[in-house]
């Protein structure tokens, strides 16, 4: 029989996902805890919460890039249509505006990481999970792999989280 997330469980990844904040999600999905952040600490660690968190993170990430890529479509076939009738201030309108909707997008898929980087304590291998999809998202392989090795080397203990925080700065990682 398979196991399901408790309503209270559920509740929380809902927060959790909204507002990257994991003491914040227990209060809200409404644990009666003393201890908001033990309760965030030992809900992460369960296998059903974790699933479910990755899972509503991706469709989140999905439903970005779906509305990137028609905002995008959207822009570029205006750009096209100005293009032939030789209308070049709405061309380059409508450039400028498929750079702000980018530049909108990044800021969108990169607000989770400065979340999870405000928190103390640092969640750190939550904050290099979030990093590698992100750099998935905007394809930076550079910077992907610097990221999968971190990863890597944090998990084996062969870096603390301050140097992990230094490692992030010397590759360029915010």
């Amino acid at each position: 029989m398979a196991r399901e997330l408790t309503l209270k469980q559920e509740r929380f990844v809902h927060h959790y996902v909204q507002s990257g904040n994991g003491t914040q999600a227990v209060l809200a999905a409404g644990y009666n805890t003393q201890h908001p952040h033990a309760m965030f600490t030992y809900l992460k660690r369960n296998p059903l919460v974790k699933e479910r968190v990755l899972a509503l993170e991706n469709q989140q990430q999905q439903r970005i890039q779906q509305q990137a890529a028609a905002l995008a479509e959207g822009y570029l076939s205006l750009i096209d249509k100005a293009s032939e009738a030789g209308d070049y201030v709405t061309t380059l309108k409508a450039l400028n505006k498929v750079a702000d909707s980018s530049r909108i997008i990044e800021k969108s898929l990169t607000a989770p990481l400065s979340k999870l980087l405000a928190a103390d304590p640092v969640d750190w291998d939550q904050f290099l999970n979030q990093l590698i999809r992100h750099l998935l998202v905007v394809g930076d392989h550079t910077n992907l792999l610097n990221a999968l090795e971190l990863r890597l080397r944090f998990r084996d203990q062969q870096v603390s989280a301050l140097e992990c925080r230094k490692l992030l700065g010397s590759v360029g990682i915010p």
